[in-house]
Order: C-alpha cells, then structure tokens, then sequence
C-alpha cells in the first residue's frame, strides 16, 4: 500500500467509483468498500487543509484506510515524515469524547513503536472540529490551523509500502511469552474481545447463582489474552484461580507470583481435595484438554459455592484419543446456566500461514496463496543432516518443537534434543516456530496427512504436528527428514504455481 494525495484522492465521490479509484492510487491489494458519510467527511478535511495551508503538497503523503496485517487494528489517516507520524481519525458526528480520548491513545501506542513523536487528531467534519489528544493524554480541541503546522514540520515523508514499517509481533502480547508487557497492560483488546469481557463482567454483576460461560475459537483468535484480561477484570470483585490444562511455563509462575487476587495451578492438581471455596471465579483455559474428573470436579464445586466459571476451549486443538472421547466442548456446551461466546478472528496467526498448515493437512484445500514466502520447507537426508539444520536455525531465532515423547518406548523423533515439545507449549506463541516430519507421515489417497500409531497410543501424531505448527506468528520451518514422497508433496504446496 502506498501514500495519496488526500485532494487528489477526494476528487472522486461517487462511492462505488471512489472504492475502484482509491485502490488503483494506493495499489491496495483488493477493493475495500467505503460508505458515503466516510468520504464525505474526508473530503470536507482535504477542502480544509488545502484553505488553511494553501498548499497543495501539504496533502501529499496520506495512508488512507490502513490495517495492520493479522491484528486488524485500522487507521483512518497517516503521515509519516521522517521525525513523526500525524494520524487523523475521522467522525461525521460529534461522539463522547471518552470515545474519541479512549481511540486516540490505541492508536498512539500501536504508533509509539516506530520511535517517532506521535501527533493524534480527531476531526468532527459535521461541526467542523479538530481535537488532539497532548502529551498528558488528554483531549484538546484545536484549530485547523495546529493540524497545518503539523504536517507542514514534517520533512522526508515515506512513500514505501507502509507494510514494513508495521510488524504485527510488534503488537500481539501473550500473557505467558511476554507476562511483563501483560502485567504493565501493555496490550488491547480487540472491540469483539472487548464486547465479551464487557457482557461477562456485566452478567457477573446480576447474577444471583453459580454461572457457567465458554469462550471458544480457533488458533490464533485471542481466547488465551481475553482469558487473563478477564482475570484481572474479575479479581476486582473476588479471588481467581485460572486452571491450566497443560505443563505450567515460567510465564505462568511468573504471572502467579505477580498478578494480585490470581492463582494459577495445573489441572493435574484439581482433586476432590482440592479447595476452591475462597474463589469467586473459575477460568479454565485450554479446557479441551482437561481430563473428565477434574471437570466434573470443578462444575460441582462451583454450583456448590454459586461461583462463576469460565471455559476456554477449541474443539480441534486435542492432542490425544483420551481428550477426543471425553469431547469436553459438547460437555461444557450442556451445562444449565450457561452463555456461549465465539471469537472468530484470527489476531495472531498470519493468514498466509494459516493457508499452508490447512494445505499441509489437506493436499486439495481450497485455501490457496499465490506464494508462501513465510515457510520454508527444507530436505535432510538423515538424523546427522537433521540436526545440523536444527542447530542452524535455532541460531537463527526459531523455537524447535518437538513431539512428545513416550515415557516407554522410543519414537524416530527421540533423537532430536529440545527444551520443549508439543505439550509443553500448550497456550503459548512463538515468532518462528521449527519442526521435523520424517517417514512417520504420510498422505493417503485422499491427499489427507495421517501418521502411524504413536509409542503412546493415546497419542496423535498428527494432533501433535498441528498444536506445534499453530504457536507460530510470523515464520515457518519444516524440516522432511529421508522421505522424498512426503517432501514432494509438501514442496508442492509452496512451489511456484505454473
């Protein structure tokens, strides 16, 4: 995407024709569809600024209509000259101004990374208004003429592809692989995230017995984030404990030992015994995974206290045959005194990642990318090969995920040394994610990825490949250790189309 001329651009107002025209200036990838009160108050701006400054350069430059990649995080306005950016937010109506306030400072957090001097405005185009928010974050209204002299102070302003100043890691926060940035609320919700939190806490305020709620969604899609904020939400009402069904990682001791009113513990502790009585709240995060028991623990103790518990899951991310049968999604979705929420968005997962691990499980996918240029898919022609690549690329930043193992027999995958496999990184995110597959796979006559039995016949291997392969945020190695068949076909997936 690149910069316009807001006088320029504005030219045009029939919306179907602008929609055409926009995208042809900007060389935006597809068609975005604009309605008529948002042109109309970039107009009235645009026929503004060129009566103040009297410049017609001083409307160069404009990013119109901007998203970060993966975190949908939109811009209506941006200028960036060399020392700072100017953002522009634009409104046909006056809106409260705690709106407008609580817009302003988003923004100029998702802007503060470029290490420039932010400079965010408002424009009410109906009232002909303009507000900037100051270095106390605080709302001021100022005169077209402040907006002027801002853009007219700015030198150098880029004219690249906005794309590489802006990388969505920059802005996607994991309470367990960044806790500091979590604690020091470094982070925001999405608005979907936001409404939930919002109706949850709304419903914990009038509920007068125990309440069950489920939060569900894909890989990728913020239910961990959400999870936590809601926590900390919560424990201004009552004591939380967070359940989680997995290998507790330094992110979780660290957030135990910091977050106030919060316990987290592993389910593997959730007996009888078990006493949740000084809890108002109970989360449960990644509760596919939970063994049937300890549900059916946690369900009666909480009717018995009149707590309200949370479940987080996806149906799809079970790892073993065990976690299948006990199909905890249909079981919590029965529950009396329940309400469901769904996040469907994908706010870590890079869409053209998500493409290639739907491909690899399905050869015939519909979900086709013109080039993968995030994977890279290399060949070994044994173990010594395989771990020399390893080595490599851990240098290189990526996290090596293991299988897990058996603690009885022995698997081809054994031989590869890592802190960490597919259990242990459970609820957790990593920018470059590195995994091995070797004859162990295999596609069948439907073009479907399937594996031979696990040492651990509870085991799936190929549940296994896919809670590794979903930690990743930005890059993707996959290491096909001797078989040529199975490196041909995933090859394929990335090669160049004819």
């Amino acid at each position: 995407m690149k910069p316009v001329n807001l006088y320029t651009l504005t030219r045009v107002s029939d919306p179907h024709r602008f929609s055409s025209f926009e995208s042809v200036l900007s060389v935006r990838e597809s068609i975005q569809n604009f309605k008529e009160h948002e042109l109309n108050s970039l107009r009235i701006l645009a026929d503004q600024l060129l009566s103040a400054g009297k410049s017609l350069p001083l409307l160069d430059g404009f990013f119109f209509s901007y998203r970060i990649p993966q975190i949908s995080k939109e811009f209506d306005l941006l200028r960036i000259g060399r020392d700072s950016i100017v953002n522009i937010e634009l409104k046909s109506g006056m809106v409260p101004t705690e709106r407008i306030e609580k817009q302003l400072t988003q923004n100029r957090y998702y802007l503060a990374h470029t290490q420039k001097r932010v400079l965010t405005f408002c424009y009410i185009s109906k009232q002909n208004r303009l507000f900037q928010l100051d270095d106390d974050l605080k709302l001021r209204e100022q005169p077209i003429s402040e907006l002027v002299d801002s853009l007219a102070a700015q030198g150098n302003l880029f004219d690249g592809n906005i794309d590489t100043l802006f990388r969505p890691a920059d802005f996607l926060v994991s309470p367990i692989n960044t806790p500091s940035k979590f604690l020091q609320n470094q982070y925001f919700l999405t608005s979907h995230q936001e409404k939930i939190k919002n109706q949850i806490v709304a419903l914990e305020n009038s509920r007068t017995d125990y309440q069950f709620i489920g939060i569900t969604g894909g890989a990728g899609t913020g239910k961990t984030l959400l999870l936590y904020d809601l926590a900390v939400a919560l424990s201004e009402y009552g004591k939380c404990c967070i359940v989680h069904c997995g290998i507790m990682a330094a992110g979780h001791l660290f957030l135990h030992s910091h977050l106030q009113s919060v316990d987290i513990v592993e389910a593997k502790t959730i007996t009888e015994s078990f006493d949740f009585s000084p809890y108002s709240f109970i989360l449960v995060d990644e509760s596919q995974r939970i063994h049937l028991n300890q549900y059916r623990i946690i369900i009666n103790k909480c009717k018995a206290h009149s707590q309200l518990a949370i479940f987080s899951y996806d149906a799809g991310q079970t790892l073993s045959n065990k976690e299948q049968n006990a199909d905890i999604a249909t079981q919590v979705l029965s529950l009396d005194h329940f309400t469901g929420y769904s996040l469907t968005d994908k706010i870590r997962t890079n869409r053209e990642l998500v493409s290639f691990i739907r491909r690899l499980d399905n050869l015939h996918s519909k979900d086709i990318r013109d080039a993968y240029p995030s994977v890279e898919i290399l060949y070994a022609e044994d173990i010594s090969e395989a771990q020399l690549l390893i080595s490599y690329y851990r240098r290189k930043g990526y996290q090596f995920i293991n299988f897990t193992g058996s603690n009885y027999y022995s698997s081809s995958f054994d031989c590869y040394s890592s802190d960490t496999n597919t259990h242990r990184v459970v609820g957790q995110e990593f920018d470059n994610v590195l995994m091995v597959m070797d004859n162990t796979f295999y596609y069948d006559s439907n073009c479907r990825l399937k594996a031979k039995e696990h040492p651990n016949p509870n085991y799936l291997y190929t549940k296994l490949l896919l809670q590794g392969l979903t930690r990743v945020r930005e890059k993707l190695a996959l290491i096909i250790v001797g078989d040529t068949s199975l490196f041909d076909s995933i090859i394929g997936i990335v090669a160049p189309k004819q």
